[in-house]
């Protein structure tokens, strides 16, 4: 019997926990993603870019005919936009994202000639739909969208109150990807994946996708995960892949908050604003060209960024990184120059919404996009200053923050810290 004993305790301590699911990135999306099936990129603040470049490299020169899902489309959907890799694109935002949300003109251009189909929704709607796809149901009701053009989406329709109130009600159908690509802080083996936050659409697309693509800055074993487990938001089973891909959000960055074992990397600002400024084809096609083509795989893409780029980022994510930045404008704000028209605007409108929200009591102030975000942080200080209490919510959800000086991006990583 102790022989027995001994032999359950041994089998116990090196139990094998499932599948092996561990596979370099070229590897995954060569096994996982085919023509015409639908891609869905998650997620804000931690996009799978490494993930993204491995597609476009694998089916350059082909028309497979994508239709990528996702909540702000910016720079990487228009790398497989330019590739050709796109049939229909279903998202909230297409366009550039930084230095501030805009246009983009390849977008324009392709839907102009009318080879890019492009439906509309919304931040909420769309993770709607993938809850609904999560949860195995059809659809999911919403106080949302109407009233508003939107309804007259095929996959929208405004029913009437199944319990009698006598009010029409939105029903979003359900959306279930076929490939999920994601980007975690973490995994092991089996794909138990802990992700960064603040969570936005949090894995819902993950466990609504048929397959989900993995990748993550660190492969850990599960005893890190059972010690983590209250931050696993993914389970192994729901993952097809795991490849180890340091740094893999690039340009964007990953918060480290509550995961104090990793080391946070901030956004490349210096990056996603030299591909804004890529405004004809043959400086895109040349870019594109120079950091996803020339680059066989991601740890040449490193490589070329190399280490004191990355060192930089890693030093930008720390909380405090604000105030050496903001003291590095100071010789740049003037206090003798006029305000010029556009900081006029911003200024009179935060002390409009101020006056409005003391006015009537309100606690929360919903922050827009571009100026009418530093309006809304104009107005936070502005009462804050009058000692009148009040919460900033930003359009995807990150709600309480309060506005560091310096970077008027909007989800700067100095914002998230707070």
């Amino acid at each position: 019997m102790r022989r027995e004993i001994e032999d359950a305790l041994k089998a116990a301590d090196t139990a094998d926990h499932g599948q092996d699911k561990v596979v370099s990135l070229d590897q995954a999306i060569r096994e996982h993603v085919r023509p015409q099936m639908s891609l869905y990129v998650s997620r804000v603040f931690a996009y799978p870019y490494a993930a993204v470049y491995e597609v476009a490299r694998q089916f350059r020169g082909h028309r497979p005919a994508f239709t990528l899902i996702t909540l702000p489309a910016v720079e990487f959907a228009v790398i497989l936009l330019h590739g050709g890799l796109l049939k229909k694109v279903c998202t909230a935002f297409f366009g550039n994202g930084y230095p501030s949300p805009g246009p983009h003109w390849l977008v324009q251009k392709t839907f102009r000639e009318g080879s890019l189909e492009i439906e509309c929704g919304t931040n909420l709607g769309l993770s709607l739909r993938l809850m609904a796809g999560a949860l195995g149901i059809g659809f999911m009701p919403t106080n949302s969208i109407i009233g508003s053009g939107m309804e007259e989406n095929e996959t929208f329709r405004a029913i009437d109150d199944p319990f009698g109130s006598g009010r029409k009600v939105g029903a979003l159908q359900a959306l279930n990807p076929d490939v999920c690509l994601a980007h975690a802080w973490a995994a092991d083996r089996y794909g138990n994946a802990i992700f960064s936050a603040p969570g936005f659409e949090d894995t819902w697309g993950a466990k609504a996708s048929k397959k989900v693509v993995l990748t993550v800055e660190h492969l850990v074993s599960t005893d890190f995960i059972r010690e983590h487990a209250d931050r696993v938001t993914l389970p192994g089973f729901m993952v097809s892949s795991v490849s180890e891909v340091p740094y893999g959000a690039h340009p964007y960055g990953m918060n480290n908050r509550g995961l104090e074992e990793f080391t946070a990397y901030g956004e490349d600002y210096d990056f996603r604003t030299a591909f804004t400024g890529l405004r004809d084809e043959a400086s895109l096609a040349a870019w594109i060209d120079e950091w996803v083509f020339a680059c066989k795989d991601h740890p040449e893409y490193l490589r070329k960024l190399g280490d004191e780029r990355l060192e930089h980022l890693r030093w930008a994510a720390r909380p405090d990184s604000w105030k050496s930045e903001f003291e590095s404008l100071e010789d740049q704000i003037s206090t003798t120059e006029d305000a010029s028209l556009t900081e006029r605007m911003i200024i009179a409108a935060g002390k409009k919404i101020g006056n409005i929200a003391r006015a009537r009591g309100y606690k929360v102030i919903l922050a827009g996009v571009g100026a009418s975000n530093l309006a809304a942080w104009g107005a936070h200080l502005e009462m804050k200053r009058h000692g009148a209490d009040v919460d900033l919510l930003v359009e995807v959800g990150m709600s309480g923050y309060t506005p560091r000086p310096g970077n008027p991006y909007m989800l700067n990583f100095a914002n998230l810290a707070s």
